[in-house]
């Protein structure tokens, strides 16, 4: 039996995930670039939290469906970066993720 207070519920919640794992490997097509992955040791690989949003798939007014899915964003922030490196030169967008705690969460509401 459908709920029909539970129609109309978008669920929102966060998941982690890493830049990069230990040991990856890729497939790469003869005329494509490999990826970008620089860190110093596999311990200090960089962990980001994304927030993810879905609802129930539902089917349209013009006989289609719709597959739930609103979006998804990584918590954090750009800034360049000060100092040049061996890796990346001054001024490079790097990807900063942020802590994010119950006071925090609930101020963004």
């Amino acid at each position: 039996m459908k709920h029909p207070h539970m129609e109309n519920e978008i669920h929102v919640d966060e998941k982690w995930f890493f830049v990069c794992r230990d040991g990856e490997s890729h497939m790469l097509v003869s005329d494509e670039i490999p990826p970008e992955r620089v860190v110093k040791h596999k311990s200090h690989i960089t962990k980001v939290m994304f927030l993810c949003a879905q609802a129930r798939p539902r089917k349209l007014t013009n006989n289609t469906w719709w597959d739930g899915k609103i979006g998804i964003w990584p918590i954090g922030c750009y800034r360049r970066a000060e100092r040049g490196s061996v890796n990346r030169p001054r001024g490079t967008l790097l990807f900063e993720p942020e802590t994010i705690n119950m006071d925090k969460c609930r101020s963004i509401r």
